[in-house]
């Protein structure tokens, strides 16, 4: 006798939490410094702050996305995307622990243009560390069939959604890898879950902007000058991004589109900058340094 509906959507969704725990439980495995397992755990809570603050309609939005990635209603994600959110927030740097890139984290000072060219490939190797650690395809290597029903397993899926992030939440306002946009399923699968994209890449210039990183020589505490900042890096990003052909230049276009949007609400906020500043001070401490 088959399952009713209800009844294999809450399996499904009992299989999507025990996976995101089991892959939780690598990360005491990888060797993080100290300064990016806090930054980590910062984007992982303030994205999900960020979802929390926005109005309704785009929360219904992001959450249709979650439900459609993993084949869950919509009803049921509310249940696992705090912790999806930590999740994603804990792998989205990894690849800042790569031997060639890990010293970078923190040098003292402005970086050169190889220094800034080596860093920004920690997205690339972010990915491919995940992808590496839990055994699963690269987008570029699923078949249609893999993008469309990534429920083929519940670690799978989740681990390629950990991978693609890692590898785009600088494509806006950072604008780099563009190179990755080549290859038509990581375009697909990037139009699939562009607003949860947005999320993250806001939450890690957020968190970016508000604490203290040793290779570079600011330390911004107020959000008029903060939003000013990831305004002005779009703005160049904007630029890079004409440089794009087709449907390279459309995905961008579409993901710059969602940022800015929620970007807006942000910025409309009045009580936001105290819960950042709040969260904050919970996973660094009140007297970080300037």
């Amino acid at each position: 006798m088959l399952a009713n509906p209800e009844t294999r959507q809450t399996e499904h969704l009992v299989n999507i939490r025990s996976s995101i725990e089991e892959l939780s439980n690598i990360l005491p495995e990888i060797e993080f410094d100290e300064h990016t397992s806090k930054h980590s755990t910062y984007v992982g809570k303030l994205a999900y702050l960020i979802y929390k603050r926005l109005p309704q309609n785009i929360r219904n939005i992001i959450r249709e996305e979650v439900a459609n990635y993993f084949e869950i209603d919509p009803t049921y994600v509310e249940m696992i995307i705090e912790k999806l959110f930590d999740l994603i927030g804990n792998f989205h740097d990894i690849g800042k622990t790569h031997p060639e890139i890990s010293p970078l984290v923190m040098y003292k000072g402005k970086f050169n243009d190889e220094q800034r060219k080596l860093m920004e490939e920690h997205t690339t190797s972010g990915a491919e560390a995940i992808i590496e650690i839990t055994k699963v395809k690269p987008p570029e290597q699923l078949s249609l069939h893999e993008l469309i029903n990534p429920k083929i397993t519940n670690k799978n899926a989740i681990a390629r959604l950990l991978a693609l992030i890692a590898q785009t939440h600088h494509l806006v306002p950072g604008g780099y890898p563009f190179d990755i946009l080549v290859n038509p399923s990581t375009r697909i699968s990037i139009n699939r879950i562009h607003n949860l994209i947005a999320v993250f890449t806001l939450a890690d210039q957020l968190a970016a902007l508000t604490e203290k990183r040793e290779y570079q020589d600011f330390k911004i505490d107020d959000l008029d000058e903060v939003l000013e900042k990831i305004n002005s890096n779009t703005d160049k990003a904007k630029d890079k991004a004409k440089k794009l052909n087709g449907r390279s230049k459309r995905t961008i276009k579409n993901l710059r589109k969602r940022f800015k949007k929620i970007l807006g609400n942000i910025e409309n906020d009045g009580e936001f900058f105290n819960h950042l500043i709040t969260l904050k001070e919970q996973i660094f401490g009140k007297h970080q340094e300037k």
